[in-house]
């Protein structure tokens, strides 16, 4: 269950009709059973009301469930921003040269 403080913050935010909202890290202290949930409905609030999230996360399964784009950033800087493709997206990383393959459920 989300906490009552959690459920406060979150209708405040959209209250005032935003078109982007800014998540950091908003699912990684939580159990995986709660973080499909947040997460759907993340998804479900993006689409009734058109919005936008600009999400902080270094965990690549979350990030694979949510991301239309991905920014990778080394040491605070963008390193590369790539748009899914074919159910997946290719992560170039720059300062080793390693290629990664983020795939999605599903595809």
């Amino acid at each position: 269950m989300i906490s009552a403080c959690a459920r406060r913050a979150a209708c405040s935010a959209l209250a005032v009709g935003p078109r982007l909202i800014v998540c950091d890290e908003p699912v990684s202290a939580l159990d995986v059973s709660i973080r499909a949930q947040v997460l759907n409905l993340l998804m479900d609030l993006q689409a009734e009301l058109n919005l936008a999230y600009l999400f902080i996360s270094h965990d690549l399964s979350v990030v694979q469930h949510i991301a239309d784009e991905l920014m990778v950033m080394y040491l605070g800087r963008p390193v590369d921003v790539l748009v899914l493709k074919d159910g997946s997206m290719l992560v170039s990383d720059d300062h080793n040269g390693a290629i990664y393959r983020i795939s999605y459920a599903g595809s």
